[in-house]
């Protein structure tokens, strides 16, 4: 059975998508990753420049032409009724 599906069937009545973009304005508010606790150990074995240039390097996809960062973040909500 699909999502959709298991959505009717459990009396889903509303559905709302939400897009909340994250927006960096610069490189350096994206180093804002680096303080995420589950880069700490990499940060650790590696250093900090090196990890902080992988960051970057992954995100180069996600940067305009005036030097932001625009990463899309789209939220499905349900609201069920019983």
């Amino acid at each position: 059975m699909g999502s959709a599906q298991a959505r009717e069937d459990a009396g889903a009545t509303e559905r709302h998508t939400i897009d909340n973009p994250q927006i960096h304005p610069d490189e350096d508010t994206m180093r804002s990753f680096l303080s995420v606790g589950s880069y700490q150990r990499l940060i650790e074995n590696k250093g900090e420049e090196r990890v902080a240039a992988k960051i970057l390097a992954a995100a180069e996809p996600h940067k305009t032409a005036d030097g932001k960062y625009v990463f899309a973040n789209r939220y499905l909500l349900s609201i069920f009724c019983t």
